[in-house]
């Protein structure tokens, strides 16, 4: 998915660029929730590329009164810059999507782990918590 031509054209250059204190972020934080197997940062970076083109060009998605509505493909672990989706930078397109919260939310933000929050697009813009759970 992450080669994906809509991903490579709307994806941020620096993105490319991996700071070493993300690698020891995202190590620690595999550690800390007990992830199963060892760590592999490329293959975490592949699957935080994957979530984001699915707000981009959805192939996971509901219907939803005849709408696509795109949601996270990935538990808070393998979710990356969730921001991105919240504040309709990707995805603002689709008037409803289902997102959960990166590490980085719920670490900083509190957010609850492993949550959807449902996304919608208005004259009255919200962001409202989901009470489903992800499973990893």
């Amino acid at each position: 998915m992450a080669a994906s031509a809509s991903f490579q054209e709307k994806k941020p250059s620096a993105w490319e660029e991996v700071d070493p204190s993300e690698r020891e972020f995202y190590q620690r934080w595999f550690e800390r929730w007990g992830e199963k197997g060892p760590f592999h940062f490329e293959e975490m970076l592949r699957a935080h590329a994957a979530n984001h083109v699915n707000f981009i060009d959805p192939r996971f998605y509901l219907l939803f009164e005849g709408r696509k509505v795109p949601y996270s493909i990935a538990n808070s672990l393998w979710t990356c810059s969730s921001c991105l989706e919240f504040f309709n930078i990707l995805g603002g397109e689709w008037p409803l999507k289902y997102v959960t919260a990166c590490a980085g939310a719920v670490h900083f933000a509190r957010l609850p782990r492993d949550q959807y929050f449902s996304v919608s697009v208005s004259n009255n813009a919200g962001i409202q918590k989901e009470s489903q759970s992800v499973s990893g």
